[in-house]
């Protein structure tokens, strides 16, 4: 726990101890007693038994709708051993361990999923983890409090924090500031909405409008519940009520609890009991107008008949219903088994499954069945396979299921082996040979089989099935089909009349691939493909030659980029051992230039464009991306290949983004928006690959950790949006002495997307920033001053933020990074200030004063030599050094309250350690700062910054020693002041003076800020 003052110490610390003894006493929460426990335990039975079987058919991920660390904390909680959860030889403990261990790797991941993996190694008794996650967290979380500013996932962090006793070792002002600040104390009624009033409750602001969240409003007065467990603090307690207040109105007339309709009812109702829980508040005592609480919906209502639970039927309702029960007392009594979780046999053969109750065999008494009926039977456990596939195996008994994955593989042949040796062609769309003529050995546990297809992937070609038909070839070695265009086979010169996974070949078959553009083509002969790969190796002029074709179908749009780059690759592996000339070079460095303008950027008929009133809408085809990351992907290889015989500039094929490039029609719109669905999003991501969106007007180049941060925020994600709206200038409200250039000014914003069509603006700072780039095309820039156009950034409150940025050379465009999207206009500065014209300081004053560092006394005063207060030069610095400005919900000093001028940059300055108070609870914010006191402030900065400041005595001495006035220098201040000195931020007022202990004018002030930017770069 943080204390905000070092006076009264004896009894701070016994505070601490007290209040430490408190959190550490906190136990999680105990379960009532319910009538009808037998019941609940019956009920917690079906849920555990759920998890059981997606376990076993899916294994272990993390995420709410899976079984991964949070199902295995709430598993363990009702009495579940976890060790014996089988999935493929590895344990459920074990697979949980392994995914807390790389969660803890990767920056990425949410501190949702890191405080749940925090429950789960405290359950499965892994202190190593849970220390080393405690400690991710604690780093994680902001000054102003929260983690990913998201309350979706800060809430439920803070939440789970506190249920596993450790929320203590979190700042707890912070979480208390955090949590108190959002939420929502203005009532306000919302059109389109079942709930009349949002007042009291917590959740998220979108478009202007705010949006109640139960799951997150029940997390966050469990949350405060922990930070003031003995009822003390009256603002935690009057917000609970006030929450608690507004989840009651949500409940049904079941009993349960729901906000709309498209919500999961069960997963509230169990949020609410773990709430009342916490808040020792009886949950049957909270009754619907007809008589129902929510334990009898969990009882009578939240099991479906097929064994599920709730209204989405997953592993999330799963776990919750596992939770409210053991909340409600039920524990896991009953576990039904299979055994083996998994087996794998021939056509024909058979394999035995016991079905195992609390161990003991029930096999013969339970009720037998299997997901697909033509690839395996079964009768009383003993399973036949009778058609290659996978299926899965179940059996039924008192109410619960158990399942196990079966695989049947292709038979195998007589003599008893199991592989065969068949020969194998693979002809491209151009007639090209992919691969072969050539044997392969293919075998009957591989994944296909003794198949055709089992023949096509023992090739190692990359290949993908289509989505629309099943067992059905989508592309082969990049090349995909279109329309009645695509891949055949044959076998023997035979061609069968079922899909390829189906059709099992013999050894020594001759199977052929191939591309067809007509139907009435016929397949290739295997002696024609024997008879040209044996013609050798491609010479360099036919290279030449074949490169050039490509090209020209590149041109013209025949081929994509992902199948030239195919073909060149297969050209460069034919080559042999023949030199490659430099006619061949060139062509190679022609197609380079010519592939890397066409992969960077989307096809034009990817683009779907909408327009609506003043606004256009784009989405971009998912398959477009994909099939252009794949290319990419390909590019790299082919790079490697070319750099190997002496091809120039194949660094143009290391792409670092794929571009989307909108039609210029778009330049008389007010505003677009640019759509993606989410797989393409990850896609990008997978790749490393990032996003640019270049409009007539504004171009966007976002890196693959904003495509990430975005992918990672919404749990049901659909898509991602992109959003750019003109402002109108007047509407602006530019600062003293600024005026947008050109009426260049944008409002940029950054949504995912979920399945029910809602839109979530992405919050908080990009860990990698966005570069955007605006238009001057059309724009006269004649008569403006070049050093004084700056880009700044419109803040929530409409105050105004500097972020510079750069002229192009040509002077037709404009371009700045940022770390978050918001409204940003292109301005230019003029001195407001007509007591600094002729001043010694004037440069460096209008410097400060464009970077909205300085500010004036009034709007035409800086008043330069007017000596500087303690508060101006705490604005001064948080401004300088980008410190957000805070409104905590209590002050730290007494004598500058919530009203005053400098409130909110003093604390700022504060809780960053730029300052201190002055004793007593004091900073005596309108006193007169003395030059030592900024020096040994300014001193400080330095040192956080990384830059070297310690001095021996004789080292202080020697750069202290020129000025006559250096004895009058306050003995804590010496040192502070010969760093300051010694690295050139402060120099004398006269030759050989310093003056320590005169107090700083507002002039002097902002040259040692500019000096101390220029010495830590950022000037």
């Amino acid at each position: 726990m943080s204390t905000r003052r070092k006076g009264f110490r004896v009894l701070a610390l016994l505070l601490i101890a007290v209040m430490s003894f408190s959190f550490a006493a906190l136990p999680p929460a105990v379960p009532f007693a319910h009538a009808g426990s037998s019941d609940l335990s019956g009920l917690a039975d079906r849920a555990a038994n759920y998890l059981y079987n997606e376990f076993v058919r899916e294994g272990a991920k993390n995420g709410d709708s899976s079984v991964g660390s949070y199902a295995v904390w709430t598993l363990t909680q009702a009495g579940v051993d976890v060790s014996a959860w089988l999935h493929d030889g590895t344990s459920l403990k074990d697979a949980v361990i392994e995914i807390i261990t790389q969660d803890i790797a990767d920056p990425e991941v949410s501190v949702k999923v890191l405080a749940q993996d925090l429950l789960a190694a405290q359950a499965l008794e892994r202190q190593d983890l849970a220390e080393e996650l405690l400690e991710v967290l604690k780093n994680r979380e902001q000054s102003t409090g929260g983690f990913d500013y998201n309350v979706y996932s800060d809430m439920p962090a803070y939440d789970l924090l506190g249920r596993s006793g450790k929320l203590d070792a979190m700042n707890t002002d912070y979480a208390r500031n955090y949590i108190l600040s959002t939420q929502n104390k203005v009532y306000a009624s919302i059109p389109e909405a079942v709930y009349e009033s949002v007042y009291g409750s917590w959740g998220m602001s979108w478009d202007g409008v705010f949006y109640p969240d139960f799951i997150t409003t029940a997390q966050a007065i469990r949350a405060l519940s922990y930070l003031d467990p003995l009822k003390e603090d009256p603002e935690i307690r009057a917000a609970v009520d006030l929450g608690l207040q507004w989840l009651k109105k949500q409940q049904k007339e079941d009993g349960s609890f729901a906000v709309s309709d498209w919500e999961d009812p069960l997963i509230n109702t169990v949020e609410m009991v773990a709430t009342l829980e916490v808040l020792e508040i009886d949950p049957s005592s909270l009754t619907s107008n007809t008589g129902k609480s929510p334990v009898d919906y969990l009882i009578g209502n939240a099991l479906n008949p097929d064994g599920s639970f709730g209204t989405s039927k997953n592993a999330m309702d799963a776990t919750w219903a596992l939770w409210g029960y053991w909340l409600l007392g039920g524990r896991v009594q009953n576990q039904l088994f299979m055994e083996p979780t998994s087996a794998s046999l021939s056509v024909g053969e058979k394999v035995y499954f016991k079905s195992m109750l609390n161990g003991s065999d029930v096999t013969q008494d339970a009720v037998w069945t299997v997901g697909e009926q033509s690839i395996a039977s079964v009768a009383y456990g003993l399973v036949t396979g009778l058609k290659a596939g996978t299926t899965v195996v179940s059996a039924a008994y008192g109410g619960l299921t158990g399942s196990a994955v079966l695989t049947v593989k292709s038979p195998v042949p007589p003599g008893g082996t199991s592989t065969y040796t068949v020969e194998i062609a693979v002809v491209g769309m151009d007639g090209e040979l992919l691969y072969g003529p050539g044997p392969v050995t293919i075998s009957a546990g591989s994944r296909w089989g003794m198949t055709a297809l089992g023949a096509l992937d023992a090739t190692d070609l990359p290949y993908s099935m289509s989505d629309q038909w099943p067992d059905f070839i989508e592309s082969i070695a990049g090349q995909a089909g279109s329309g009645m265009a695509g891949w055949c086979y044959v076998v023997n010169g035979n061609i069968p009349s079922v899909a390829a996974a189906k059709y099992d070949v013999r050894d020594g078959d001759r199977i052929i691939w191939y591309y067809s553009k007509d139907i009435n083509e016929p397949p290739p002969k295997w002696d024609d493909l024997v008879k040209r790969a044996a013609s050798g190796t491609v010479s360099p002029s036919a290279a030449v030659e074949e490169i050039a074709d490509l090209l020209t179908d590149l041109e013209k749009s025949k081929l994509t980029p992902g199948e030239v780059i195919t073909g060149i690759g297969d050209l460069l592996d034919q080559l042999g051992a023949a030199e490659a000339t430099e006619e061949l070079k060139s062509k190679l460095a022609e197609a380079v230039n010519a592939l890397s303008l066409r992969l960077a950027k989307i096809p034009d008929e990817a683009l779907s464009v909408r327009t609506d009133g003043a606004t256009a809408k784009v989405e971009v085809d998912g398959d477009a991306i994909k099939n252009q990351v794949s290319a990419v992907k390909s590019a790299v290889t082919l790079a490697e290949k070319l750099e190997q015989i002496g091809v120039n500039e194949v660094g143009n094929l290391a792409l670092e983004q794929i571009v989307v490039k909108l039609p210029t029609e778009l330049a008389s719109q007010k505003g677009f928006t640019v759509e993606l669905p989410a797989e393409a999003g990850e896609e990008l991501v997978s790749a490393n690959l990032g996003l640019a969106v270049e409009g007539p007007e504004v171009s966007l180049s976002l890196p693959p950790e904003v495509l990430k941060k975005a992918c990672d925020t919404a749990p049901n994600l659909a898509g991602l949006e992109l959003a750019v709206a003109r402002r109108e200038p007047s509407k602006l409200n530019p600062f003293k002495g600024a005026s947008v250039v050109g009426n260049v000014a944008f409002d940029l914003e950054a949504n995912t997307i979920t399945a029910e069509g809602k839109k979530e603006s992405l919050k908080g700072s990009f860990s990698k920033k966005v570069t955007v780039t605006l238009s001057l095309e059309g724009i006269d820039l004649g008569g403006i001053d070049r050093g004084r156009l700056a880009v700044y950034r419109q803040k929530g409150d409409g105050s105004w933020e500097f972020v510079g940025g750069s002229l192009s050379a040509d002077e037709k465009s404009y371009s700045f990074e940022t770390d978050h999207l918001s409204v940003y206009s292109l301005m230019e500065f003029q001195n407001p200030f007509k007591d600094v014209t002729s001043h010694w300081a004037r440069e460096t004053i209008e410097l400060m004063a464009m970077r909205l560092i300085a500010r004036g006394i009034s709007e035409d005063s800086f008043a330069p030599d007017q000596k500087l207060s303690r508060a101006q030069f705490a604005a001064f610095l948080v401004r300088a050094l980008d410190v957000e400005e805070e409104t905590p919900q209590v002050r730290t000093f007494s004598d500058v309250p919530p009203d005053h001028w400098g409130y909110r940059a003093i604390e700022a300055a504060f809780r960053e350690g730029l300052v201190a108070g002055t004793g007593a609870g004091r900073f005596e914010p309108e006193r007169a700062i003395k030059r030592e006191e900024m020096a040994v402030i300014l001193a400080a900065v330095l040192k956080r910054n990384g830059i070297a400041t310690a001095l021996t005595d004789t080292q202080r001495d020697e750069v202290l020693k020129g000025y006559g006035d250096s004895d009058r220098i306050s003995e804590w201040a010496k040192e502070g002041l010969a760093v300051c000195v010694s690295k050139g931020i402060i120099k004398g007022r006269a030759e050989a003076a310093l003056a320590p202990l005169g107090s700083a004018t507002r002039a002097e002030a902002v040259v040692v800020l500019e000096n101390l930017l220029r010495l830590l770069g950022k000037l």
